[in-house]
């Protein structure tokens, strides 16, 4: 199972992994696909690919968070490994602290509390996609793309 979690945006009818959607009007996308080279991709460190675009150029951006029930509460599935996953939660306010420690999360940073659970413990996975900054948002899913990590 892969999980996606952060921003993504649409160049030429491809999906990429994106960051810094808020800061000015450029936007790196980022790649580990060699051919992408032909579209004016940079290498930027040994197989990895970065172009710097416009907003203007850009098809969509958009966010992603993979969530999972887990005894009846709403986490962030950060991570997948065999017939385990990683859920996360970030705060103290949803759900309340006091139901996270009960159900046995570890707080591995201030207010940053993790738990892997087998995934046959899960009630439910769902995927939100979220346009960002006033584009539209994406008219089919990146679930079933295998782009990324």
């Amino acid at each position: 199972m892969q999980i996606r979690n952060g921003y993504y945006a649409r160049y030429k009818g491809r999906d990429y992994k994106t960051k810094d959607v808020y800061k000015g009007e450029n936007i790196s996308i980022y790649s580990e696909d060699i051919s992408d080279l032909k579209l004016g991709f940079e290498e930027y460190q040994t197989g990895k690919y970065r172009k710097v675009l416009r907003k203007s150029e850009l098809e969509t951006v958009y966010k992603v968070t993979t969530y999972a029930r887990y005894r009846g509460h709403r986490f962030v599935l950060m991570s997948a490994h065999s017939d385990e996953v990683t859920l996360t939660q970030v705060g103290w306010q949803d759900p309340p602290i006091l139901v996270v420690v009960h159900l046995g999360f570890n707080e591995v940073e201030r207010a940053v509390f993790e738990k892997t659970v087998p995934i046959a413990a899960l009630d439910k996975i769902w995927v939100d996609i979220q346009p960002v900054d006033g584009f539209p948002a994406p008219v089919e899913s990146i679930i079933n793309q295998g782009r990324f990590e």
